[in-house]
């Protein structure tokens, strides 16, 4: 009782749908052959992949930005207490040289 399973790898195709009993090749891949971006649809289901892992990963990048307002650029940064002490220092330094110019008017 020996049954043998074989697959016939070369018609396998990814297909979004099936109309009226024939396959459709999905609208993002056919845009992606007919403007000759890529060969295959294999190349092409491995691009739109590939962009969808990016998206994702900015998709994070911006969420843990400004949902946990985590700094990821690293560097010497300001913290918000030294940003509003410069920014004293900087309106201070400015009504000193409009009282100095009045002065000398």
């Amino acid at each position: 009782m020996s049954t043998e399973i074989s697959f016939d790898e070369n018609q396998y195709k990814i297909r979004s749908r099936t109309i009226l009993g024939t396959s459709q090749v999905p609208a993002m891949t056919k845009f992606l052959l007919n403007k000759h971006i890529v060969k295959s649809e294999k190349s092409a289901h491995a691009l739109l992949l590939g962009l969808t892992g990016i998206f994702f990963l900015a998709a994070v990048y911006v969420f843990v930005v400004f949902v946990f307002e985590v700094e990821l650029g690293g560097g010497d940064s300001l913290t918000k207490e030294q940003l509003i002490e410069n920014s004293r220092k900087n309106i201070e330094n400015i009504k000193k040289s409009n009282v100095n110019t009045q002065n000398n008017e």
